[in-house]
């Protein structure tokens, strides 16, 4: 099998027509792997100077048979120059919250846009030689400090692949760490038969959202799916998130200039190929609730949702999602994905948890050690040391871990 590496957006550009036939033969796939998405993430935050393209391309007799959507990312940590490997579209968009000690020990737990990322992999009886290829590969390469892949789908192969695998040397590390799930809702039967399963106290919670709501307005429910209809919307929308809790802590997808660039781009690119749609419920013309979703593979993602903070007591964002399952029931759709991020909103809708994993490799050099001993020593060692002093129950220092806002 060949091995070749792709680190210029020239050569970036030439996979789009086999990236996401691949995708969609994969064992693991989700839309945050897909083309569009990985593409636009890295014109608006990637290219940036501190990242380099290191997209890895296996093939066979002249036909390519997986894509590793990396790239290697520039840090200095305490001074000493760190080269991390993860996969395009995970690192930091300016929405994470880091703790103090987190700044302290320079721990870089911060989330991109994306949930679960993988290797793109032809066929599953492809897996293991594909990542025999790319393991044999990584231990000669030199270019490398850290191999970070967080956002695992804790169900891929892959880590069934990293669990087997012994490493060269004890001067090699390996940490796995459990991330908050995704929340997967199986769109079975038909939605009366789903509806009639919810807890009653969902039901509840619904049958006074609409009281509520018809009450004292006129409420209507549209998508925006065209082209022209996406772009007409895209501000609209921004408006709401701005009127949002989400836009009072600056934490949504529209929250700064970069990620109002990528989410444009990404479904103004996407509502050509029919697969971005902006659920929104509107109360007497005026939009008060949106959801932002993507559809591939016969799933529609909910990447992002938001209400006007004065609507609050309607339950705006409940009204409306129960419109959005209703609606993908009648279109046929396989599933709704909730996305990542715990919240009991997602938990009423009976959601099947996806575990998800963040599997990282330090090297055997100064740097890297120096960087697994501040995050797994030093920072456990300080935070149970100021626990013991400020007492059992009290909330010393965050870690900030998977606290990313807007999804």
């Amino acid at each position: 099998m060949k091995l070749d590496i792709v680190q210029d957006e020239a050569g970036f550009s030439r996979l789009e027509p086999v990236w996401d036939s691949l995708l969609r033969r994969s064992t693991c796939s989700s839309f945050f792997q897909s083309y569009v998405w990985a593409r636009q993430w890295w014109k608006c935050f990637g290219n940036a100077g501190h990242s380099q393209l290191c997209i890895l391309i296996f093939s066979e007799d002249g036909q390519i048979l997986a894509i590793g959507p990396l790239m290697v990312m520039k840090r200095v940590v305490y001074g000493m120059k760190l080269r991390v490997l993860r996969f395009i579209g995970t690192s930091s968009t300016h929405t994470s919250r880091r703790g103090p000690l987190d700044r302290l020990f320079a721990v870089d737990n911060s989330l991109g846009w994306s949930d679960r990322c993988d290797f793109i992999v032809r066929d599953a009886i492809n897996f293991d030689k594909v990542m025999d290829v790319f393991w044999s590969h990584l231990m000669r390469w030199k270019d490398w400090d850290i191999v970070d892949l967080r956002e695992i789908d804790g169900r891929s192969p892959l880590l069934t692949y990293l669990h087997k695998k012994d490493l060269p040397d004890s001067r090699y590390r390996s940490v796995e760490r459990t991330m908050n799930p995704s929340y997967w809702v199986p769109l079975n039967g038909t939605f009366g038969q789903y509806h009639a399963s919810l807890s009653r106290w969902t039901k509840k919670a619904l049958r006074l959202s609409e009281k509520r709501i018809t009450h004292s307005y006129q409420p209507a429910y549209r998508i925006a799916a065209t082209p022209e209809q996406v772009e007409s919307i895209l501000p609209v929308i921004q408006e709401v998130e701005q009127r949002s809790w989400k836009g009072q802590l600056n934490i949504g997808v529209f929250s700064t200039a970069r990620n109002e660039q990528f989410h444009r781009s990404v479904a103004l690119n996407l509502a050509r190929k029919r697969a971005v749609e902006i659920h929104y419920l509107e109360l007497d013309d005026t939009p008060v609730a949106y959801f932002y979703n993507f559809v591939f593979n016969n799933t529609e993602y909910l990447h992002n949702t938001a209400y006007d903070s004065d609507f609050r007591h309607l339950s705006p964002s409940l009204y409306l999602a129960f419109r959005v399952v209703e609606n993908a029931f009648e279109r046929g759709l396989q599933g709704l994905d909730f996305c990542r991020t715990a919240s009991f909103f997602k938990r009423r809708f009976k959601p099947t948890e996806i575990p998800r994993v963040w599997w990282t490799l330090y090297s055997r050099r100064i740097a890297p050690y120096v960087q697994y001993l501040a995050e797994f020593k030093a920072k456990p060692a300080l935070k149970s040391c100021l626990q013991r002093i400020a007492g059992p129950g009290a909330n010393t220092a965050s870690d900030g871990a998977d606290q990313l806002g807007g999804k």
